[in-house]
């Protein structure tokens, strides 16, 4: 594991590359590829390239996060990362998913996000939806909405993302109750 974080460090793509598949494989939603992206109509310059870890922070900027703000976009990179999955022999996917987008996708109907999500199906691949509360972006306004989520029982887990200082873990005593009492998984 040593050499991984030393590699991960060096931001090299192609030293991370080397490590095995257990090392790397944490799908992270919408980690389709090029190819499945500019096949969906996806317009991303050839001269574009992902080198290290700060120009692929800068590409899902540009490329990623503008498909995630419609229902079309984000059926597009959620059918890419399970693509992905598949054709890599993954067979069970942990896949977080932001509670956000259920609000500003779905104006925060938890029941059309759910039918959204559960429309996602593949027989040879279990996906096990966790809901993603990202400390950056979490305001209490939002504990309802997560609860409300976490209370459809659809959700495997929750995992509380991002930087500790920013919001402190006193905040989400609520929400890891309802979740701890349901028996989903909290990270």
């Amino acid at each position: 594991m040593k050499n991984f974080i030393t590699e991960l460090k060096s931001q090299n793509k192609q030293k991370l590359t080397t490590f095995p598949k257990a090392d790397l494989h944490n799908h992270a939603v919408f980690s389709c590829d090029r190819e499945y992206l500019t096949a969906n109509n996806v317009q991303i310059p050839k001269s574009e390239t992902v080198t290290n870890i700060t120009s692929l922070i800068n590409f899902a900027r540009d490329y990623i996060k503008p498909l995630q703000n419609n229902i079309s976009g984000l059926a597009t990179l959620l059918n890419g990362t399970f693509e992905k999955c598949l054709s890599t022999g993954v067979k069970v996917v942990d896949t977080d998913i932001d509670y956000k987008i259920c609000i500003q996708v779905f104006n925060g109907n938890t029941n059309k996000f759910v039918e959204f999500l559960k429309s996602f199906n593949f027989n040879n691949l279990k996906i096990r939806w966790v809901i993603d509360i990202s400390r950056d972006s979490y305001k209490e306004e939002y504990e309802s909405i997560i609860i409300d989520l976490i209370k459809t029982g659809y959700f495997y887990g929750i995992d509380l993302t991002s930087t500790e200082n920013i919001v402190p873990n006193k905040k989400f005593i609520n929400i890891y109750n309802v979740a701890n009492s349901l028996g989903l998984v909290t990270k």
